[in-house]
């Protein structure tokens, strides 16, 4: 006798169907850290373009700030707690704008912007990937409470 048996996601998103959640499971569940900040950073796109849609001349990371701003309106220690113990994390500017930088600017334009240099030595790219390993789980976090924002928007 063969029994069957259901396999369970350990990512539970409940609630109306987002296309950003298949992104988010996709990257929990992936072992690969680059495919995982890949997957976590373009459902955090999907969410962030539904609540701010930049003008052609903003600067990529609007979305993405404002996003955040709406998101973390009343919760911003939660991702303070969350941010602060990235090594890069400038305690100096506020909490959404260090989270926007270290996302966007030192992860995702290094992840898709790199330009091959032949002084890209090995120490460069292993830098580039201790800060991805850094920011994984701020992205994680970050990832998770969009897709909850989103749930309880009307």
């Amino acid at each position: 006798m063969v029994h069957s048996s259901r396999v369970q996601s350990p990512i539970s998103i409940s609630g109306k169907k987002s296309d950003a959640a298949h992104y988010y499971r996709k990257g929990c569940l992936s072992n690969d850290s680059f495919d995982q900040f890949r997957n976590l950073y373009s459902a955090v796109e999907i969410i962030s373009h539904k609540i701010y849609k930049k003008q052609p001349d903003e600067p990529g990371k609007i979305e993405l700030d404002r996003a955040l701003l709406k998101c973390f309106d009343d919760k911003v220690q939660f991702l303070y707690e969350v941010a602060k113990v990235i090594p890069t994390y400038n305690s100096q500017e506020t909490t959404i704008s260090e989270v926007v930088r270290i996302l966007y600017k030192a992860n995702l334009c290094e992840l898709n912007h790199r330009k091959i240099r032949v002084d890209n030595t090995a120490p460069v790219v292993l830098q580039g990937e201790m800060e991805l390993m850094y920011a994984l789980p701020l992205l994680k976090f970050v990832a998770k409470a969009l897709l909850e924002y989103e749930e309880s928007s009307p």
